[in-house]
């Protein structure tokens, strides 16, 4: 030990090692949130999930997004032609379960397994994405109705000058 010099020879070695690889697995919406969000907020917002649910698959989002804009259509043409006493949710409940189901068996039930393992998406994010969806749902059905009836747009005016 010359020279105040401190041999390291009897120091434990340390092994650097890797930590174990393990997937970061993105949490997904579950078929049963999928369901609730079609039912309760809009097909957008079920579509919208669905899509989200695609993260690592990008060729696969194509054909959920034009899915739910054909399905939002299909909603859109229904409820112009279908009679007023027609109950809508009989049709809500079929979208909702459409969904669900498409959810549950797309790429033999992963959105199912992941969301059993823990790795589903948290319900507050789902309403604000729903609550989102449905504001976009509004902006554009709104214009679509006023222009299918535009004596709406002169009633709803007259109330306007009237104060409500």
């Amino acid at each position: 030990m010359a020279h105040g010099h401190r041999s390291l020879r009897f120091a434990p070695q340390a092994k650097l090692e890797s930590a174990p690889e393990t997937a970061v697995q993105e949490r997904v919406y579950s078929p049963r949130q999928i369901g609730v969000a079609t039912y309760l907020f809009s097909p957008l917002a079920g579509g919208v999930c669905m899509w989200l649910n695609l993260k690592d698959r990008p060729s696969e989002r194509l054909p959920v997004a034009i899915g739910t804009v054909v399905v939002i259509l299909v909603v859109i043409v229904l409820s112009v032609f279908t009679p007023d006493e027609f109950p809508m949710r009989f049709i809500n409940i079929g979208l909702a379960v459409g969904a669900y189901s498409w959810a549950n068996k797309y790429d033999g039930g992963r959105f199912t397994l992941l969301a059993e393992q823990g790795d589903q998406q948290s319900w507050w994010r789902l309403i604000g994405i729903s609550l989102l969806c449905v504001l976009a749902y509004l902006l554009i059905i709104v214009p679509v109705i006023f222009a299918a009836e535009p004596e709406l747009l002169g009633d709803l005016q007259a109330l306007w000058a009237e104060g409500f």
